[in-house]
Formats: structure tokens, sequence, C-alpha cells
């Protein structure tokens, strides 16, 4: 088969399939804007909010199976008791306005986020943003 037929198959095949394109675009999750509230620092929060990128990248790699364009801001509030456990998860007051609406998206993170603990202490709140990117 000659390279101009190759190059004109792979060609239709791309045109013919571009959600496969789109869905295998790497899911890029990037942290940022984090504040914290009460005796947590937001160091602390950092740490725990880094150590769950994997899972929220998963969570977008998901979400981008079935929406293949999407991107965007998602501004996150967590707070914790006293005990370090996060009580609740969800949109930030922080001003920054969240642009994702993926429900799915949303409650996967949400739920990665709350199963985070952070050490005993008087309640605490943190903020921070989500960026999706592909």
């Amino acid at each position: 088969m000659s390279n101009r037929r190759i190059v004109t198959s792979l060609v239709l095949a791309v045109l013919a399939a571009p959600a496969l394109v789109f869905a295998q675009a790497t899911p890029i999750v990037t942290l940022s804007g984090t504040v914290a509230r009460g005796p947590l620092s937001a160091d602390v929060f950092n740490q725990r909010l880094n150590a769950s990128v994997p899972a929220v990248r998963a969570c977008y790699a998901t979400a981008l199976s079935r929406a293949p364009t999407l991107a965007g801001v998602l501004s996150l509030e967590v707070s914790f008791d006293a005990a370090g456990a996060a009580t609740r998860v969800g949109a930030a007051t922080n001003g920054i306005a969240s642009t994702v609406t993926d429900a799915a998206l949303i409650a996967c993170v949400n739920g990665v986020l709350g199963g985070l603990s952070v050490p005993a202490g008087a309640a605490s709140t943190a903020n921070s943003v989500v960026v999706f990117s592909h």
C-alpha cells in the first residue's frame, strides 16, 4: 500500500471518530489558590490535596470519555471537624466562579475530597481552585 493511501486511511479514520482522538487527551489537573481558615495551615491542606490529585485526575479522565472537550475551573471549599475529618465539600465562597458544570465530575471530585483528613484540632475550612485541562 502506498504512503498516500496509508495517510488517507488514517485521516479518514480520525475524521470518522473524533471523540476517540479527544478521549485520548491527557487529563491535566492543576491546583491553586489555597486559603485555609482556622488552625489548619494551607501547607497541610495542600499536602492532602496534592496526594488526592491522581484520584481527581481519574475523575476527570472518566468525564472526558463522556465529554471530550470538557475543561474549566472548579472552586471548592472543604470543612473539617475538630477530629480532622472532612465534613462538607462544596462550592467555595472565595469569589472565584466555577465553570465546570458536569454533575458527575463534581460529584466524583467531592467524593475524593470528602475522604480527606487533616490533623485533629479545632474546626477548619480550606478553599482551593481545581483547574481541568487537556
